[in-house]
C-alpha cells in the first residue's frame, strides 16, 4: 500500500483509540466527532485489508493485527510529537545560534554592554562572536548578521543603525606636543608624525572634521600604521610604544601620584598549645629517674597579602581595595604542626641521657603570575596586571595571584606540583592570551585594537607546565635530635683538698642522624633557573642543574657535631 497523506492522518486516529480503548473518549482527545473517527477507522482497515479493531457495544480491543501496528506506530510518532515540541520553543520563546561577525570597537562599546541583559533574557539563544577588523562577506562566510561602519556596509544587505555618530578626537602626548608644537587646524596635521589607521575594507582611514557645517577630510602623514610597524617588527612588544608608566596611567589621584602612601595591614597569630611534663623514678628495668617535656602546637600566622610583618608599611595585593578578606591569608610563618620533646634519662649505670627531639611541618607558599614573555617591569601592566590595580608608585605592577589558587594556598590545598600544574593548565585555556585591564584602556581609548595588542605580547603570559622529574619544591626533613650523654663521677672529701666533688664527662651529638634536608626552593613560575617550572633534568647550562639547585637552595641543617667535654663542679 503506498503512503498518502490521508493514511498517516488515520493512522494517528488509530494510535488514539488503541490508547483510550473508546471511540467517544478519542474523538473528544482528538476534537472530532465520534462517527468521523469511526468512519476513517474503517476506510483504513478496508486500505490495509485487515481488521485491526474488535467492537462491541459495551468495548473496542485490538486484534492481534492491531496490536502489531500499535506497536510499530508509537515510537515513530513519538519522535514526530517531539520534533513539533522543538518547533514550538522556537515560536514561544527565541532559542537557538546566531553568529555575528564585528569589528574590535563595536565588540567593546555596543555588544558588551547590553550582552548579559540579553543572555539573562534570552537563555535559551547562543551567541558565536567573530571579531575582526577586516571586510568579509557576511552571508558567504556563514553569519547571521554582521556590524560595520556605516558606509562600508554593501548596498545589497539590509542594514539597522545601532549608534550615533562616533565622535573621534585628536590626541598626542605632551612630551611630543612641547616638541614638534599643537595643531590648530586639520591641515596642520600634514606637517605632523600621525599614526593611521586600516579600517575593515582594508582602505587607510582619513581622519574627518565637522565644524559649522564645514566638512574636512585629511589625509594624514605620517610613517607605518600600527598594523604595518607590528608586521616590520615582528619581535616588538608593547614595551616599544612608552606606555607602561604613571605619566600614562595616572590613577585616580594624580596629584599623589609621587607621594609614597604608606600602606599598613593586620596580622593575627594563634595557636593551641598541649604539653605534657613529668618525672619518673624507678619505673623501667633500666631507668633510675626520667624527666620530660612533650610540647604539641598548632599554629595558624596570617596577615593582610600574606607579606609576614602586615602591621609595618608593606605592599598589598589589591591598591583599590587593600584590606579586601580575599587578600588576607597565610604568610611564611604559618607553620601548622610544631613538636618538640626533652628527656633527661638517668641510667641503673649511672649514665645520663639528656635528648631534646624537634620536628615541624613546612609554610604555605602564594603563587603570583610570573612576568615572562619579554614585559617586564613597568610594562607588566600588560600582562600580569590582572585586577588592574596598577603599580607601585613607578608603574610596575605588583605580582598578582594566580587565578585558581588563593594566599598561601601552595602546600595546603595545592599539596604537590601535580595540583599546580592543574591549576596551571586551567589559567593557560581560560587566562593566558587576554588583554589586561590596561590593555583594554588602550582598546577602549581607541589607540590599539585588541589584535594588535595580542602580536604586540600585551597579554596574559603562557606558563610553562612544571615538569615530571623536578625535585620537591618545600623544605625536607624536618626533624632533629640533639643528644648528650654523661656519666657523673662523684668524689666524696678528696684528701688532698678535704672537699667533695663531682666530675662529669659528657659526649654531644649535634643533629645526631646528620638530616641535614634542604630549604625550599619556591622561586614563582618564571622558567628560569631557581624557579619551579625550569626544566632541571634537561638543562645542559653550566650552573644550572640539579646538583646547582640543590647549593643554591643550601641545606636546613648543620652537618652533625660530636664534642666532648667534661664538668667538674666542687662542693663546700
Amino acid at each position: 500500500m503506498q503512503s498518502r497523506r490521508s493514511n498517516f492522518a488515520d493512522l494517528s486516529h488509530s494510535l488514539e483509540i488503541a490508547k483510550h480503548r473508546n471511540f467517544r473518549r478519542a474523538a473528544l482527545e482528538l476534537d472530532i466527532s465520534a462517527s468521523a473517527l469511526s468512519h476513517a477507522l474503517r476506510g483504513l482497515e478496508e486500505r490495509l485489508g485487515v481488521r485491526l479493531l474488535n467492537r462491541t457495544s459495551r468495548s473496542v480491543t485490538l486484534t492481534a493485527a492491531g496490536e502489531a501496528l500499535q506497536s510499530a506506530l508509537v515510537r515513530p510518532f513519538d519522535e514526530i510529537n517531539s520534533a513539533l515540541d522543538v518547533l514550538n520553543r522556537f515560536r514561544d520563546a527565541p532559542t537557538g545560534r546566531v553568529r555575528l561577525s564585528v569589528p574590535t570597537e563595536a565588540a567593546q562599546f555596543l555588544i558588551g554592554p547590553v550582552m548579559a541583559t540579553f543572555l539573562e533574557r534570552y537563555p535559551e539563544i547562543e551567541i558565536e562572536f567573530s571579531v575582526n577588523n577586516r571586510m568579509i562577506d557576511v552571508v558567504e562566510s556563514g553569519f547571521d548578521a554582521g556590524i560595520r561602519y556605516g558606509g562600508t556596509v554593501p548596498q545589497d544587505m539590509i542594514a539597522q543603525r545601532l549608534s550615533a555618530d562616533i565622535r573621534w578626537l585628536v590626541v598626542g602626548a605632551p612630551s611630543y606636543f612641547e616638541r614638534f608644537g599643537a595643531p590648530v587646524h586639520p591641515n596642520d596635521l600634514q606637517a605632523h608624525r600621525c599614526v593611521r589607521l586600516r579600517i575593515g575594507d582594508d582602505r587607510i582611514y582619513r581622519w574627518e572634521f565637522e565644524r559649522g557645517g564645514e566638512n574636512i577630510e585629511v589625509n594624514v602623514s605620517g610613517g607605518l600604521t600600527v598594523d604595518q610597524w607590528i608586521a616590520a617588527n615582528p619581535t616588538k612588544t608593547i614595551s616599544s610604544f612608552g606606555l607602561g608608566g604613571d605619566t600614562i596611567f595616572t590613577g585616580l589621584s594624580s596629584q599623589l601620584l609621587r607621594n609614597r602612601i604608606a600602606v599598613g595591614g593586620f596580622s593575627i597569630y594563634q595557636a593551641l598549645q598541649a604539653s605534657l611534663r613529668g618525672r619518673l623514678a624507678n619505673k623501667a628495668w633500666i631507668a633510675r629517674n626520667m624527666s620530660y617535656i612533650v610540647s604539641y602546637a598548632y599554629g595558624s600566622s596570617k596577615d593582610t597579602c600574606g607579606v609576614g610583618r602586615g602591621e609595618f608599611e608593606a605592599g598589598s595585593c589589591n591598591n583599590r581595595d587593600v584590606l579586601n578578606k580575599a587578600y588576607f591569608g597565610p604568610n611564611a610563618f604559618d607553620i601548622r604542626h610544631n613538636f618538640s620533646a626533652g628527656v633527661v634519662l638517668d641510667t641503673k649505670g649511672g649514665f645520663r641521657f639528656s635528648q631534646i627531639w624537634t620536628a615541624q611541618t613546612n609554610p604555605p607558599f602564594t603563587i603570583s603570575v610570573p612576568q615572562i614573555g619579554g614585559l617586564t617591569s613597568t610594562n607588566a601592566i600588560f600582562s600580569t596586571d590582572l585586577n588592574g590595580d596598577g603599580g607601585t608608585g613607578s608603574g610596575s605592577p605588583r605580582g598578582d595571584i594566580l587565578p585558581g589558587v588563593d594566599l598561601g594556598q601552595f602546600g595546603r590545598d595545592i599539596r604537590n606540583t601535580s595540583d599546580l600544574n592543574a591549576v596551571i593548565r586551567n589559567y593557560n585555556q581560560n587566562v593566558a592570551g587576554h588583554i589586561t585591564p590596561a590593555g583594554q584602556a588602550l582598546v577602549t581609548a581607541g589607540l590599539f585594537t585588541q589584535a594588535q595588542l595580542i602580536a604586540l605580547k600585551a597579554v596574559s603570559p603562557l606558563i610553562p607546565l612544571i615538569p615530571a622529574g623536578n625535585p620537591n619544591p618545600f623544605a625536607s626533613k624536618l626533624f632533629n635530635l640533639d643528644l648528650r650523654v654523661s656519666r657523673p663521677i662523684k668524689i666524696e672529701e678528696a684528701p688532698w683538698i678535704h672537699k667533695s666533688f663531682e666530675i662529669e664527662p659528657s659526649f654531644d651529638a649535634f643533629n645526631l642522624f646528620n638530616r641535614r634536608g634542604h630549604n625550599n626552593y619556591v622561586g614563582g613560575l618564571g622558567g628560569g633557573f631557581g624557579s619551579l617550572n625550569f626544566d632541571y633534568a634537561a638543562s645542559k647550562t653550566p650552573g644550572q642543574q640539579l646538583s646547582d639547585l640543590q647549593a643554591q637552595r643550601a641545606f636546613l641543617f648543620s652537618p652533625r657535631v660530636i664534642q666532648f667535654g667534661v664538668r667538674v663542679s666542687f662542693g663546700h
